[in-house]
């Protein structure tokens, strides 16, 4: 391969990978918190503060119509979500929003659907 072709195919490499880096640019962050910490509004529209940790900053959210729940890897529907939570014990969540409207996108509770099942 001559150095003239090498240089193109350099830049060319080069040029993709800095269009590929700019493709994953995110907009949306996560809060890992507990449902004891954090109060889910029941409704579109409604809002909640959470925050990481005690010393963190707070960020209020929106849900959303286009919020996902999900129970482990499962999703499932706003109504069975607040109903495996609503178990008095505390579980781990994470809460993925979007930084710019700061709208909840998706609530994930650690767990799997089998044991969901089981809580009433």
């Amino acid at each position: 391969m001559s150095i003239r072709n090498y240089a193109f195919a350099t830049v060319l490499a080069l040029a993709c990978a800095t269009a590929s880096a700019q493709e994953l640019k995110s907009t949306d962050a996560a809060i890992e918190t507990s449902t004891s910490s954090v109060l889910l509004p029941g409704t579109v529209g409604g809002t909640t503060i959470a925050r990481g940790c005690k010393s963190c900053e707070a960020v209020t959210l929106t849900l959303d119509k286009t919020t996902q729940f999900f129970v482990g890897r499962q999703p499932v529907s706003q109504v069975d979500f607040n109903r495996f939570i609503d178990d008095g014990k505390p579980h781990s969540m994470t809460i993925t929003y979007n930084q710019q409207d700061r709208t909840m996108t998706r609530v994930v509770v650690r767990s799997t659907v089998q044991s969901a099942g089981r809580r009433k």
